[in-house]
């Protein structure tokens, strides 16, 4: 199943960010891959077309909620995934969320995933 458009990924990890950025590519999904909050802020308020939001949660000067809720208060109405390895995931996500609910993703992928897992997420808040 192809999908048009185009994917922000960022994750400080560049090996994981270019691979979750050619694993979105096959799905026909052109990725831009960003390796800190700011620069996909940079990316985003230079093109401003992005669908998909991929973001790790913990990475240096800004997490991913922050850039998730930044990125909605400069107008982004696109979908937002949140990546983390941490070992309470959801716990932190619900506690944020309702400090701040502009910083809520549309799905939680918890690391390691498959891409398969991944691919579904996208295809889940794609409908």
């Amino acid at each position: 199943m192809g999908y048009v458009g185009k994917a922000l990924v960022v994750d400080d990890d560049i090996t994981l960010a270019n691979t979750i950025g050619d694993q979105i590519g096959f799905m026909g999904i052109e990725p831009n891959v960003r390796l800190s909050a700011r620069e996909g802020l940079e990316y985003w308020a230079q093109d401003g077309e992005t669908g998909y939001v991929v973001t790790d949660l913990q990475m240096p000067g800004m997490d991913g909620l922050d850039f998730i809720r930044e990125l909605r208060a400069q107008g982004y109405e696109g979908k937002a995934i949140l990546i983390s390895g941490s070992i309470d995931l959801r716990e932190i996500v619900e506690r944020r969320v309702r400090l701040q609910p502009s910083c809520k993703p549309d799905a939680v992928v918890e690391k390691p995933f498959r891409f398969g897992d991944l691919q579904r997420t996208l295809v889940d808040v794609s409908k």
